[in-house]
C-alpha cells in the first residue's frame, strides 16, 4: 500500500538535490524539471511495494535515464 506522507517527506527531502542533478545532466532548468518530474511519478508509481520504497539514488538514475530517452527520441 502507498504511503502519500512518506512520499512526501521522501520528495521533500530529495527532490532540490535531484533537481541539481538534472539540470546538470541537461543543461536546461526547464527540462530538468521535466525530468525530475517524471522521475518522480515513477517513485511514486513504485511507492510500497516490495523492495522497498525507492531511495534518492533511483530517481537521479531515473532522471538521467529519461534525459537519454528525449536525447534519443
Amino acid at each position: 500500500m502507498r504511503d502519500a506522507r512518506s512520499f512526501d517527506d521522501f520528495y521533500r527531502s530529495t527532490s532540490a538535490r535531484t533537481l541539481r542533478y538534472g539540470h546538470a545532466v541537461v543543461g536546461d532548468p526547464g527540462e530538468a524539471q521535466d525530468l525530475v518530474q517524471e522521475a518522480y511519478a515513477r517513485a511514486w508509481r513504485q511507492w510500497g511495494r516490495t523492495p522497498p520504497a525507492p531511495g534518492p539514488r533511483s530517481t537521479r538514475t531515473a532522471a538521467a535515464v529519461e534525459a537519454i530517452r528525449r536525447w534519443w527520441n
